[in-house]
Order: structure tokens, then sequence, then C-alpha cells
């Protein structure tokens, strides 16, 4: 499961901007249980969580980032490509917000549909980000976070996207309710976030 000489180890960072002491410590053990739960089958995949605060140069750079992105309205697409290309290879970042924040309101404007979360770009890239602004609700973090890794929502019932479980973890609402036990994902995504591993750890 360790990366290999030539391989990039795969870092999922996690950044809480304005928040409490108890939403630090429910955002670091969230993003620890999905790094555990993605270890299992049918993943099998080792994601390395880490806090961007113990860096001090990056969280330097990403918080100078992150007041341009809420200080300029129209300039989210162009901060969060910024936020990308100062993550190490492999790397990315899941902010942590309250629903009120700028963060949260660029991201809104930007994408209409982004009512509690965000990830941009994600896909086959070497680097993303992700912002969730719904607090207390690990399903969100475990979505927008598994839209980092290469998973895509499937929520829509008249697209190819869409998975055959009504309790998939990238519905559009994941909540404690309607969000089955591990592995909460449908074999599309999962083979979508194995694909992207692959690539990731090769680059």
């Amino acid at each position: 499961m360790n990366p290999t000489k030539n391989e990039q180890m795969i870092v999922l960072y996690w950044h809480c901007l304005d928040m409490k002491e108890c939403d630090e410590r429910f955002l670091a053990n969230a993003i620890e249980q999905l790094c555990q739960f993605l270890k299992k089958e049918p993943t099998r995949l080792a994601v390395h969580p880490k806090r961007v605060k113990d860096e001090r140069e990056l969280v330097k750079k990403v918080d100078i980032i992150l007041d341009k992105i809420r200080n300029q309205p129209d300039e989210f697409e162009r901060g969060a490509w910024n936020i990308v290309e100062v993550l190490p290879a492999a790397a990315h970042l899941l902010v942590y917000c309250m629903p009120c924040s700028g963060i949260a309101k660029v991201a809104v404007r930007f994408k209409n549909e982004a009512e509690w979360g965000i990830t941009y770009p994600y896909g086959l890239t070497i680097n993303s980000f992700a912002a969730v602004y719904q607090r207390g609700n690990k399903f969100v973090v475990w979505h927008e976070a598994l839209h980092l890794l290469g998973a895509n929502d499937c929520s829509d019932c008249h697209s190819a996207e869409c998975c055959d479980s009504a309790h998939d973890i990238m519905q559009h609402i994941p909540m404690p309710e309607n969000v089955r036990n591990w592995p909460f994902l449908c074999g599309k995504n999962v083979t979508r976030i194995q694909r992207k591993a692959k690539y990731l750890t090769h680059v």
C-alpha cells in the first residue's frame, strides 16, 4: 500500500477557514475516517491526510489565495487554479468554512447548484481544490473529498453517471439517513477512483 520509489504519495490536505477548534476536530476526524475506509476493499487506496497549518510555507500561500477568492467574487475559477498550482504533486486540498463565508458565497455565485460544497477541477487532474460550507455533515465532507480523488456525481438518473443505489455517497444531498455503510460507492466510482490513483501515483 505504500508508494514505491518511483511513485507519488496521494495527499489529502485539509484546512479550516475562520472556524472554531471543535470544527477543526470534526474535520480532522472526518478526513481520517474516510482515509481508513479507502484502505479497505473495494478501493484499497492509501491516501495520507495532512493539515495545511502544519506546513508553514504552504499555509501562507493558500491563505493569500483564499483571501483573493473571497474578496473578488468573479475570480473563483482563477483562484482555484492558483491553489492547485501551489500544491505538491498528487495532492488535493479541502477547505472547510461557514455557509456565510466569502468562499461559500463566491462558490455559489460561480456554480448555483453548489449549495453546500464545490470541487474544482475534478477528473483526471494532478491536483484539485474543494470547499465544504455545510457545517457538521461529514457525508458532505466525504462527498467533496471523493470528488478530489476522482468520483463523479451520480444523482442524475437520466444520465450515464447515475448509479444503481439510492444510498450512494455521491448523491445530491448525502445525509446520515440516506447513505449506506462502507462501501458507499457505486462500481463506476470505485473504478474512477482507482484509475485516478494509478494516474496520480505515476505522474
